[in-house]
């Protein structure tokens, strides 16, 4: 069956709005032809005259009424030397958006097909100038919400996490391939089966780039940050000091917060997902509870939970039954309202947690009314973010995301089988299929073996025009 010829796209690659500078950029191989129709050049060339890589002044007009809609500049990059490895033409007008989507609709109108979410990023691929791995790299590059997942991003772009699991690829495809070969041959070649040895250091090399996702979850999605306490303990107080704005509601009514609020600060060059939550405590009232299970649940997928205790009232059962949901990871306790007397003790608050396990450093004395204490907070809040980027066995930027997680795992598990088919001396056959499913599971996240199910999964994710 003969191919479908390849369409020629064209979308706006600016946000939507109003600015200095508006692009649009068109990608195939009628990209001149198409763009050249709507453009006329000051120097008087037509575009397809015009050499790649050079800015130049353009005119752009309506054909049907050579009505001029705008003066500005384009360039041309001409195939296989272009960022999607096809004929690039982009077009640089100023950023009204009722002008771009104009121009754009000339462009329509003369035969280009309006791109779709991510498909310049998908041709690119498609045409070997990039892996998949850098694809997704360039999605975490637009959404990188700090510095510090800025970095990570770039380095990912680079292909860092590319090169790992290349290189893991060929070492597993050179046991494959010997394996086939001792399998065909038999007796006439002279070939081991993998040894549990061979097979074990390629486990060790997927386990460390397995472990290497919580850090890129923190450095992509931000790290997650959850006030917890009893109603009225100056949560909501808290989260508008940090912020150093009147976010939240504060009143002197316990249970005014009922839902989530979450808001980002940044913190070490990392974002931080700061979230503020109802009050935990037994309640019959249906839109509080909702908001208590809410809470619960913020909980349980926190990176640092901080539990806020009213450091001016005795302790209460409350407060005991949040020591109970806190029991085991290692919260920061933030005493607040100290610029009222101090009616409760760092030994006490310790007493109702269930395994004794607050140690002197878990705790900050604070008024987020006045701001005493808040640079310590903040200073513990930063050493939480050091603790859980520091990992001895990660090689900076390389960090993998869910999508590269999950089929690391699969091929962890292929190889697991197939190191027990090894140490047990099983049937050769057996041994080859788990190592020939541990390396299409490696090919997914490169691109060598992706079906088209996942590629439009990851390319959804983009904006048009990327």
């Amino acid at each position: 069956m003969k191919a479908e010829p390849a369409r020629t796209i064209a979308a706006i690659a600016t946000p939507p709005g109003s600015g200095a500078l508006g692009v649009i950029r068109v990608s195939g191989p009628d990209a001149l032809a198409i763009a050249g129709g709507i453009v006329c050049v000051s120097a008087g060339d037509g575009l397809e005259g015009r050499p790649s890589r050079r800015l130049f002044s353009i005119r752009v007009h309506d054909p049907a009424t050579s009505r001029t809609l705008d003066h500005g500049q384009a360039a041309i990059m001409r195939a296989p030397s272009s960022s999607t490895g096809e004929d690039v033409v982009e077009l640089y007008l100023h950023g009204g958006w009722i002008l771009l989507t104009s121009a754009l609709r000339l462009l329509l109108e003369r035969g280009a097909c309006l791109a779709e979410p991510g498909e310049f990023t998908r041709r690119a691929f498609e045409n070997g100038k990039i892996g998949l791995t850098q694809a997704e790299a360039v999605n975490d590059l637009i959404q990188a919400t700090s510095e510090q997942g800025l970095v990570e991003a770039s380095r990912q772009l680079d292909g860092s996490v590319h090169r790992r699991v290349e290189a893991l690829a060929e070492r597993l495809a050179d046991l494959v391939s010997g394996l086939e070969a001792a399998i065909e041959f038999g007796e006439d070649v002279d070939i081991d089966a993998p040894s549990p040895g061979d097979v074990s250091d390629l486990l060790n090399g997927i386990e460390r780039l397995v472990s290497s996702y919580e850090i890129g979850r923190i450095l992509r999605e931000g790290m997650r940050v959850v006030l917890a306490g009893r109603p009225n303990v100056g949560k909501s107080s808290l989260m508008n000091a940090l912020l150093g704005t009147e976010r939240a509601i504060v009143t002197p009514v316990p249970g005014t917060t009922r839902d989530l609020l979450e808001e980002s600060l940044t913190i070490e060059g990392v974002a931080v997902r700061l979230i503020d939550t109802a009050g935990l405590a037994a309640s019959s009232e249906p839109a509080e509870a909702e908001g208590i299970r809410r809470a619960e649940e913020a909980l349980a997928a926190a990176d640092v939970t901080v539990w806020v205790v009213d450091g001016s009232e005795p302790l209460r059962p409350e407060d005991a039954r949040v020591a109970a949901l806190l029991a085991g990871r290692d919260p920061v306790v933030a005493v607040n309202k100290t610029d009222l007397p101090v009616r409760v003790s760092r030994e006490e608050i310790t007493r109702l947690s269930p395994d004794r396990s607050l140690g002197e450093a878990t705790f900050v004395s604070l008024s987020a009314t006045s701001g005493d204490g808040l640079d310590r907070f903040r200073d513990r809040m930063a050493e939480k973010v050091r603790q859980a980027l520091a990992s001895p066995s990660r090689e900076p930027g390389v960090s993998v995301n869910l999508r590269q997680k999950e089929a690391l795992q699969r091929a962890g598990g292929a190889l697991r089988l197939a190191m027990g088919t090894a140490e047990a001396n099983g049937p050769l056959d057996c041994l080859l299929l788990d190592l020939r499913q541990a390396l299409d599971a490696l090919g997914e996240i490169t691109g060598r073996v992706c079906p088209e199910d996942i590629l439009s999964r990851i390319f959804n994710q983009f904006c048009v025009g990327k």
